[in-house]
């Protein structure tokens, strides 16, 4: 088995700048290659913060033989060009979420992936701090009975700005895809499941005319369901709690939890637990899992789990177009 894959970031992000290539310097199982931007000034910056020897365009990155994989961190609406382009040039591919901003176009992507034997994953790092590890542990041992409903919150203080991609319709922006996508994934994750229907509104800002805060409910097998709300404009609130027949969970900054804070989880049945998990880095967690299922050569898990994110988003966008609950049967 490889010891380490060889990077190259595809868009210079504040996420990527702040987060992920550190994330992937710090890794035992990545190395930094080459950093691509639009503008070869700022690759050329983020190639001295970071030591990169290799800099240039994306197509640069691309054209680099030593790169075994890329981090594509783009507006949602470009990625598919560029998740295409490096899957035709070899490369497996570790992309900021959501994917991009349509089920057709998800499916392309996927079948570029498959053609050409790569690996992709959508970055929902979340999933990989000791928190999630932690709360999948509670609902096994059954400590709040039957899992029977999930609610969560997602809340953060942007506003609306011409110079932030979120505000513009044509790169991808909106709130379904950046923010609602965390409460879809984290509902099908809790139950285990795929929902069988979808009921989604959401409301604009008539000045960007983008979609900027809504809600979300999903129905699963079992009668169980789940509800979301989450916004731009709004102070910052991220919440979670999953209620079972003896008792619920309640789990704060679910998405979010800084790298240096410990997360706390709360056990309410008869009496009142709290668990804390010590403070780790879940980008570089998030990163070495998917060294290690490329090494494996592991792809099929990867790709599946998108495609099955991105049917619940489409219904998502379909229910909220024609106003009613869209069952998922309907769109496979």
């Amino acid at each position: 088995m490889r010891k380490s894959l060889k990077f190259g970031i595809i868009g210079c992000s504040s996420i990527a700048d702040r987060i992920t290539i550190p994330s992937i310097v710090e890794s035992k199982y990545s190395i930094l290659e080459n950093i691509g931007s639009r503008s070869t000034i700022k690759a050329k910056k983020f190639s001295e913060k970071f030591n990169s020897e290799s800099y240039g365009n994306y197509e640069d990155v691309l054209n680099d033989k030593n790169i075994d994989a890329v981090y594509i961190s783009l507006p949602i609406g470009l990625q598919e060009k560029w998740i295409i382009k490096a899957a035709n040039a070899q490369k497996h591919i570790l992309c900021e979420k959501s994917i991009s901003t349509s089920l057709k176009s998800i499916k392309k992507i996927i079948l570029a992936c498959k053609k050409n034997n790569v690996s992709i994953m959508e970055g929902f790092s979340y999933r990989f701090h000791p928190q999630q590890k932690e709360v999948e542990r509670i609902l096994n041992q059954k400590r709040i009975g039957e899992i029977r409903n999930f609610s969560s919150c997602f809340l953060l203080p942007i506003l609306p700005s011409a110079n932030n991609f979120r505000f513009n319709k044509k790169l991808g922006g909106g709130i379904l895809n950046d923010v609602c996508c965390y409460i879809i994934n984290a509902s099908r994750l809790t139950m285990k499941d795929e929902p069988i229907s979808v009921m989604c509104k959401l409301f604009k800002n008539k000045k960007f005319n983008i979609d900027n805060n809504g809600i979300v409910s999903m129905m699963f097998p079992g009668n169980r369901t789940t509800f979301g709300i989450f916004g731009y404009e709004k102070m910052y609130f991220t919440n979670s709690k999953i209620f079972g027949s003896k008792g619920f969970v309640n789990i704060d900054n679910y998405y979010s939890v800084n790298k240096r804070a410990k997360a706390k989880i709360d056990i309410i049945t008869k009496r009142r637990t709290t668990i804390k998990t010590n403070s780790v880095n879940k980008f570089k967690l998030m990163i070495e899992h998917f060294c290690r299922k490329t090494f494996d050569s592991n792809h099929a898990n990867s790709m599946n789990e998108i495609i099955k994110q991105g049917i619940v988003m489409e219904a998502s966008r379909i229910s909220n177009l024609k106003g009613k609950t869209v069952f998922l049967s309907d769109l496979k």
